[in-house]
């Protein structure tokens, strides 16, 4: 048996409607000290101990620079980052961030693109807008509650029951006949009364302006060929949501979607493989919700055109990828390789623009 005393240190990650927040417990085998660390989007703002009173308080400025800190030093400091002692940089998972500089240490390894010239600085920290974006991974950004509050899973202040929320609106009455308490209304399920007291999200218009332009830069072959007419027509009746993570989108329901419907979570049922999925019903018809998934952040433009095309294609005909693939080779395509999926021979097939048989995509 060891003697003396030792101290062992247990981080848990709770999620929460208006914040994360983490637990830590230190226990010397005969004591047990609990703090309760609050963060927004730049800082470990407070601590608490288990009666909840403050007992450390941390700021900071937008690109992590320490402005003021109290109450003793603990290593989470600038937004969900650690900090390392003896550098002084933050652990950003796939990279290190140098907050003196407000830069990573090293280029992202998802390489940028002509379309968004502030992703050619592979170096830069959410494309210089910490106020409205955070990087966790230090893979890709995204929206915080901060600058988007109209974001799935952020807190919204009461400002009247029921209304017509809308696109951009800001209605905040849901038809489900939900109670919710003030001051704070978490936003309304998914697919609850076609739009009435909810917040079109900023993903759903940034995708939906993505396959938009995906239809009009395909090959004429694909035009032709493809369902691109109901595809466009069923455009601002389609929405996405986020599947890469455990929080916003992802710890919505898919029955909270679409009605009788699984119960897992999106995050649950999206695979680390995906780049996007269509949401079936119970009669396994295809719905017109895309779930975006962890693969599609590594493609470039082409290829997420294509595979927004892709399941499109799905939603407009009402087929499997066996069946797509079996229309693609009636029309000359031919497979990448033997081992290809019929999902990855009908991507790379749109991704060639459809060609006549003896042409490889």
């Amino acid at each position: 048996m060891p003697t003396g005393a030792a101290t062992v240190t247990l981080y848990a990650h709770i999620s929460g409607v208006s914040m994360a927040v983490v637990g830590r417990f230190d226990d010397g085998f005969l004591s047990v000290n609990t703090r309760y660390f609050h963060h927004d989007h730049l800082s470990m703002r407070a601590a608490t101990d288990k009666s909840g009173s403050v007992v450390a308080s941390s700021g900071h400025f937008p690109f992590g620079e320490s402005w003021y800190e109290s109450g003793g030093t603990n290593k989470l400091k600038f937004t969900s980052y650690e900090r390392d002692a003896e550098s002084g940089n933050d652990y950003a998972m796939f990279r290190s961030y140098i907050n003196r500089f407000g830069r990573f240490s090293s280029p992202d390894p998802i390489a940028g693109e002509a379309a968004n010239p502030q992703s050619l600085n592979r170096y830069s920290y959410v494309s210089n807008d910490p106020l409205d974006y955070v990087d966790p991974l230090g893979l890709f950004f995204r929206p915080t509650c901060a600058g988007n509050p109209n974001l799935p899973g952020c807190p919204r202040p009461r400002t009247g029951a029921g209304g017509d929320g809308g696109s951009g609106g800001d209605g905040q009455g849901c038809d489900d006949g939900r109670t919710r308490a003030a001051p704070y209304l978490p936003p309304c399920p998914p697919g609850t009364g076609a739009g009435e007291g909810r917040v079109r999200g900023s993903l759903t218009d940034r995708l939906q302006k993505t396959l938009k332009d995906a239809l009009a830069h395909l090959a004429q072959r694909c035009k032709d060929l493809l369902p691109t007419d109901k595809i466009a027509s069923a455009l601002q009746d389609t929405e996405f949501f986020d599947g890469t993570k455990p929080s916003g989108d992802g710890t919505v329901r898919l029955s909270d979607i679409v009605e009788n419907s699984s119960t897992k979570r999106v995050f649950e049922a999206t695979t680390p493989g995906d780049a996007a999925w269509v949401i079936g019903s119970h009669n396994r018809a295809l719905t017109h919700n895309i779930v975006i998934g962890p693969a599609f952040r590594l493609l470039n433009t082409q290829q997420r055109e294509a595979t927004l095309v892709h399941e499109g294609t799905h939603m407009a005909w009402q087929r499997t990828d066996a069946q797509l693939w079996d229309f693609a080779q009636k029309n000359g395509a031919i497979p990448v390789s033997q081992s290809a999926t019929a999902s990855v021979n009908f991507q790379k097939w749109i991704e060639a623009g459809c060609p006549e048989k003896g042409t490889k995509p």
